[in-house]
Order: C-alpha cells, then sequence, then structure tokens
C-alpha cells in the first residue's frame, strides 16, 4: 500500500532518492517549500520536491490510482508514479478536498468543482458555485450535492449538479447569481 506525507526536510533516506521537481524552480527560488514522501509500505519510493514563492498552509496529498495527487496552494498536480511524470492544474485560491467516486476524482476549491477521470485528465469545471468555498455534502448516483459560500447577505447556497457532465441540475437557491 502506498502512503504519502509532506515534510518540510528530507533526512538522508530520503534525500538520496531521484525526486521528482513540481513548481517553479530557479536559481533564486532555493530549497523547495516542502517535500512530498511517497512510500509503498516501509519503503521510501519517490520524493517529490514543491517549488513555489510562497509556503502555503492549504496542502493536501492522495494516493490515487497510479497518481499521486498533490494540492498545494492554488495547483493541483497529478504526479504518474509509473511514468514520473507530472500534469498541473491551476484551481482558484485553493484546493478544498478531493473525493473519489466511480472511477473519478471530485476536487472542490473555492469557487468551483472540477472532475478527473482515470488518467488524471479534466473531464470538467463546474460554473462557480461559491465565492470562499465549495463543500460537497453527498455524491451518490449521478448527482453531487453541496454547498458554496457566499458574501452577506448570501451566506451558504445549496447546490445539485450532475457527476459525469458537473451541469446544474436545477439552479436553485443560485437564481442568476452562477457565472461560468
Amino acid at each position: 500500500m502506498m502512503n504519502v506525507e509532506f515534510r518540510e526536510i528530507a533526512d538522508e533516506a530520503w534525500a538520496s532518492l531521484p525526486s521528482i521537481t513540481i513548481g517553479q524552480r530557479s536559481p533564486v527560488s532555493g530549497p523547495p517549500a516542502v517535500h512530498v514522501l511517497i512510500r509503498h509500505g516501509d519503503a521510501p519510493l519517490a520524493r517529490v520536491d514543491v517549488h513555489a514563492a510562497v509556503d502555503d498552509p492549504f496542502r493536501e496529498a492522495v494516493v490515487w490510482g497510479s497518481f499521486v495527487v498533490i494540492a498545494f496552494g492554488d495547483r493541483l498536480h497529478f504526479v504518474s508514479i509509473p511514468t514520473c511524470t507530472v500534469t498541473t492544474y491551476p484551481v482558484k485560491t485553493y484546493v478544498g478536498h478531493f473525493h473519489a467516486v466511480a472511477g473519478r476524482l471530485v476536487v472542490t476549491d473555492a469557487e468551483r468543482i472540477y472532475c478527473f477521470d482515470h488518467t488524471g485528465t479534466l473531464l470538467w469545471k463546474s460554473v462557480t458555485l461559491g465565492a470562499h468555498g465549495v463543500l460537497l455534502n453527498r455524491i451518490e448516483g449521478d448527482r453531487v450535492e453541496g454547498q458554496g459560500e457566499w458574501n452577506a447577505p448570501y451566506g451558504w447556497q445549496t447546490f445539485k449538479i450532475h457527476l459525469w457532465s458537473g451541469m446544474l441540475f436545477d439552479r436553485g437557491a443560485f437564481g442568476g447569481r452562477l457565472t461560468g
């Protein structure tokens, strides 16, 4: 079983492994902002060096199929374990949560939902569902139900979207506030 963890400093056992680099690496950027350590059981498998202009508190990583998916700040990185290749997707502000369901990875950020297939390909991106956060309450069948946080006076508004297309089932409480 593979597992992942964030570390500020990679000790000797990890430092000797070849690394996979994510983010902009420059002569003035210095060391990575953080390392993502990938283990198979207890054995070190790979080290991902994440370079960023600033250290970001919004970070999460998950093993999903043949990928380690790393969220760091406003970027979502799919690291292929077999090939050591990286595909990066920008998100709005920060990644909120990962939800694996029906061979798809559903990811929330501050405003939207993104849905990826088993190859790490972006299938769809929702319309804007919130301004300060999107939470998923339930994914059942072909339906994704959740809430988006908007500025006052709107607060938290519920939504229902289609898992396979990302289209809204209905505009519900959003009325005309949703944007593409």
